[in-house]
């Protein structure tokens, strides 16, 4: 991802010929100007007015001793090792704007050579290196001033560059970190609009990453909290399964028993609807809810009694009379469930019938 300045380096030769003598030197024309001819390769014309005039005062105002050299010597010195001449040097704070001339460095105090080489013609042009507005051409701030000789200045890609790397840093392109281009998987040409997406995806996945783990965090809590119950529970609350299933088992066997006793009791509530061992033998198998449905409907046998010889069964009619007496009883219970009504004379002439078969 690359930025760039709206400022542009140039070099420029004013066609003003210095005075022999003069404390007053201009550096800038009013309005609109362009350097001489084949003095510099930059974008003209440029401009200066009053108010960016006092911009550029303002911010040299601090400067008490200016220096004007030969040929921008002062940038190129380290390079070519030719020695720093100073030719005249000047206040900051006497920088004037002169309406409709353009912009002064007044009382400036020359070296004896330069006021020889001036007074002969030997240096005749003033040229200030300044910055300007690329889109506006506006001047911006000034770096340096050097005499010259002629208006085709020296050297002029080497003072550009050297002023350049001296003076204006933030000038050069400022290319986005290639290890933060490379974490996001770009080319290092990448521009901002690739920077943006890679970055809104990783926001993405950070949000899913970041509800994961509240997730996570939620699941922990809640297993913290029920490691924390159970080592807190109380063992005299709670028992053994084993105990609990004794217990059951214990609890069955006592229905069980309840139930055959209320069993027991109904059927000696009902002997004359189960007269006989045999019936209460059967009557003894049956739940005591079946026993109970089958004794709402069953007929008292009163008749048996006086079919005894002496209150006494022959030994060998008992087994035989409790069969028939088992038989009726059933027959009739199931004709009654039919909804047929039907006789104990005709139950038992039913019954006998089907023995004799």
């Amino acid at each position: 991802m690359k930025q760039k300045t709206n400022s542009t380096l140039a070099l420029a030769a004013t066609s003003f010929a210095l005075i022999a003598g003069s404390k007053a030197v201009q550096l800038f024309p009013a309005g609109e100007f362009t350097a001489p001819e084949g003095s510099l390769a930059g974008e003209g014309p440029w401009n200066l007015n009053k108010k960016q005039a006092k911009q550029l005062m303002a911010a040299l105002s601090d400067q008490p001793d200016m220096l004007i050299d030969y040929d921008h010597q002062s940038l190129l010195f380290t390079e070519n090792k030719q020695p720093l001449a100073a030719a005249g040097m000047f206040s900051g704070a006497q920088l004037r704007w002169r309406e409709g001339k353009g912009l002064f460095a007044e009382s400036v105090q020359w070296t004896k050579t330069a006021a020889a080489k001036i007074k002969a013609k030997q240096y005749r042009y003033i040229s200030p290196l300044f910055t300007y507005d690329s889109r506006t051409g506006a001047v911006q701030q000034l770096i340096s001033i050097a005499l010259t000789d002629n208006p085709a200045i020296k050297n002029m890609q080497a003072i550009e560059l050297a002023a350049a790397s001296l003076f204006l840093p933030h000038h050069k392109e400022e290319t986005m970190n290639p290890e933060l281009l490379k974490l996001l998987g770009l080319a290092d040409d990448a521009d901002d609009a690739a920077v943006l997406a890679a970055c809104t995806t990783l926001k993405a996945a950070g949000d899913k990453n970041a509800e994961l783990l509240a997730q996570i965090e939620t699941l922990k809590a809640d297993k913290d909290a029920l490691a924390a119950a159970s080592a807190e529970a109380d063992p005299d609350k709670y028992v053994p399964v084993a105990v609990v299933a004794e217990l059951q088992t214990q609890l069955a066997a006592l229905s069980a028993a309840q139930e055959a006793d209320k069993l027991t009791r109904l059927i000696d509530a009902n002997a004359a609807k189960l007269p006989t061992p045999g019936l209460k033998k059967w009557a003894a198998t049956q739940s005591l809810a079946a026993l109970t449905a089958y004794l709402q409907t069953a007929p008292e046998i009163a008749a048996l009694s006086a079919m005894q010889t002496e209150g006494n069964q022959p030994p060998d009619a008992v087994s035989g009379s409790d069969g028939i007496i088992a038989a009726a009883s059933q027959y009739r219970h199931e004709q009654q469930q039919l909804g047929n009504e039907i006789s104990v004379a005709d139950t038992v002439s039913h019954v006998t019938q089907a023995g004799a078969k």
